[in-house]
């Protein structure tokens, strides 16, 4: 399959010879294991701790970046859930 990007990657995966031009592809959460946060309870079930992740593709060539936003904590049971910010900390 034939790349279709105009501009290329360096071989470290940064972009080569351009300035990216970021394009957001998705945001996930994903399962941060955390014996801290197994000890706190809501509705008699434990919370469980996930990292919030923005996804970003440069237009120009492809590459894809993930950027931490917040972590975020949800009772397994209810759904309650609080937002740790990064700035809080």
């Amino acid at each position: 399959m034939a790349n279709s990007y105009l501009e290329k990657q360096c071989p470290h995966g940064n972009c080569l010879n351009h300035n990216p031009e970021w394009q957001k592809v998705e945001e996930r959460l994903v399962p941060l294991k955390s014996y801290f946060w197994e000890r706190h309870f809501c509705c008699g079930k434990r919370m469980n701790k996930y990292l919030k992740v923005k996804i970003l593709q440069c237009k120009k060539c492809g590459r894809i970046e993930n950027t931490a936003l917040d972590e975020i904590v949800v009772c397994s049971c209810c759904g309650y859930h609080y937002i740790l910010h990064y700035d809080d900390y």
